[in-house]
């Protein structure tokens, strides 16, 4: 649970919780709460940031390597759905 999803490795589906770099508050519901990734910009993009739905419904956006920052780790890598 300590990979850091980088926004060009990643893909929709990777279920994430809180990074090192979190700095949301609870729009994640709170530490240990899980969230799936839902968009992630093309390859060679300058947007460095990704989509995320939390279990709880809320969607939003956040850090996946711009500036250096990481505001989310890959809890399972397996993806989610059917």
């Amino acid at each position: 649970m300590d990979e850091k999803p980088a926004a060009s490795t990643i893909r929709p589906g990777t279920r994430v919780v809180r990074g090192p770099d979190w700095a949301s508050k609870r729009q994640d519901n709170g530490e240990g709460f899980v969230g799936t990734i839902i968009y992630v910009p093309k390859h060679g993009s300058n947007d460095h940031k990704v989509t995320v739905i939390w279990d709880s419904g809320l969607e939003r956006r956040y850090r996946a390597g711009q500036d250096g920052k990481y505001d989310l780790r890959v809890f399972d890598s397996a993806p989610s759905g059917n």
